[in-house]
This record gives C-alpha cells, sequence and structure tokens, in this order.
C-alpha cells in the first residue's frame, strides 16, 4: 500500500511539473512577442522623431541603420 501511494504522489508532482514547464514555454513565447513588438514600435518612433526624418535631404543610411537595434546610437 505505502509503495502505491508513493507512486501516485510522485505521477501527481510530474503532471504539476509538466503543466509548469508547459506554462513556462507559453510565458517565454509571449516575453518574445511583446520585445519583439516593442522594438518595431522603438524603431518606428526613432525615424519618425528623429531630425533626419522630417528632411526631405534626410540621411538616408542613418534609417537604414535603425534596422539593427544595436546599431542605433543613444
Amino acid at each position: 500500500m505505502e509503495t502505491h501511494l508513493f507512486k501516485w504522489v510522485d505521477e501527481v508532482v510530474i503532471d504539476e511539473i509538466e503543466k509548469v514547464d508547459a506554462k513556462h514555454d507559453e510565458l517565454v513565447n509571449n516575453v518574445q512577442d511583446l520585445r519583439q513588438s516593442m522594438m518595431e514600435h522603438f524603431k518606428e518612433q526613432v525615424i519618425y522623431n528623429h531630425p533626419a526624418a522630417h528632411d526631405p535631404n534626410r540621411n538616408k543610411s542613418y534609417i537604414d541603420r535603425t534596422e539593427d537595434p544595436d546599431s542605433i546610437e543613444t
């Protein structure tokens, strides 16, 4: 009887761990989606608010550099 109880408890623990793991994966995906969305919004704001964005002779290379978030100068 005692080994049967421990086996049942172990199965419940494993089930709970699998549920938490699935929820963790979902949260990771949501954070990645949010990060991507924020970076796209940030790039749009940087391009729009940069003085060159409103200049007809604007520096095209600046806008091209904003495609790579690591190249944006702060």
